[in-house]
């Protein structure tokens, strides 16, 4: 009787909280109809909202708190109860760099390896100044320069472009 008259409320997905990478939030009508959906706190219906796109879903591409508001509506108009979730994204920067040998006296010629958290570059200078994302780019384990070299290295997370901060090493190399 009252079948076309009852509108099932969307669920989302992933639950609301703290992220600490990028989410994409999907949405679910149990019964496949339209949803509409907020991102200013705003109750949605069918004249006011953003219609739903399970394509593309709605993500969550920059640091901030989000309240995302959203609602199902049938082929007639009738709209279920508005239903809300809160997501915070905070990016965490990458951590400094694993230097293998980490500096000090060399009297042999020595390889150095850099390592970092995956999906990451490497970037480093052997003069001593802060290295950027225009600085040489780590690719191959690296031979000590003779002489006394401060190894400066800066890791770059590919996808949020947040860094580690500079991490410096000293090296003495007189064989």
């Amino acid at each position: 009787l009252f079948a076309g008259y009852i509108v099932a409320e969307p669920v989302f997905s992933p639950i609301e909280g703290q992220y600490e990478e990028y989410v994409t939030v999907t949405l679910f009508s149990i019964e496949e109809f339209d949803i509409y959906y907020t991102m200013n706190g705003e109750e949605p219906d069918a004249t006011y909202g953003t219609l739903y796109d399970e394509d593309e879903g709605i993500p969550l591409e920059e640091a901030g708190e989000y309240e995302i508001k959203a609602v199902c509506v049938n082929e007639k108009g009738i709209c279920s109860e508005v239903v809300g979730a809160e997501y915070e994204v905070e990016l965490l920067p990458p951590e400094y760099p694993t230097v293998t040998p980490d500096g000090g006296r060399i009297t042999s010629e020595t390889i150095i390896t850099i390592e970092a958290e995956e999906n990451c570059s490497i970037y480093y200078t052997w003069v001593g100044t802060d290295p950027t994302q225009f600085a040489t780019k780590y690719e191959a384990p690296l031979e000590i320069p003779y002489g006394n070299n401060v190894l400066s290295v800066l890791v770059v997370d590919d996808e949020t472009g947040l860094d580690s901060g500079v991490y410096r090493t000293n090296f003495i190399y007189y064989p």
